[in-house]
């Protein structure tokens, strides 16, 4: 597994050929300022890049090359997740943003 903070295509596709069959995208956080459910970027790096995620997904499907895309929520500085909110709220929130 590994974690990418910036949306490096090259880098990624190299890593995956290497082996790399998880990748972490750094970070998100699940709640705003205001403490209400929300998926946000996270205090310390910004939202990670979608259309680039996108795009290094479909180019690693295209090459027939299994690897699990999660995203990172918390860590590396930045807030754990909020755990104050019930789980429908959250799914919520997600949907609002996914």
């Amino acid at each position: 597994m590994g974690y990418v903070s910036i949306c490096d295509a090259d880098k990624t596709i190299q890593a995956v050929e290497n082996g790399l069959n998880v990748v972490f995208w750094f970070s998100i956080d699940l709640a705003n300022q205001n403490g209400v459910p929300a998926v946000v970027p996270s205090l310390v790096q910004p939202l990670p890049d979608l259309v680039c995620i996108a795009a290094i997904t479909n180019t690693l499907t295209e090459m027939n090359l299994p690897v699990t895309h999660m995203v990172s929520v918390g860590g590396w500085g930045a807030p754990d997740p909020v755990t104050t909110f019930s789980a429908a709220e959250m799914w919520a929130a997600w949907k609002d943003w996914n």
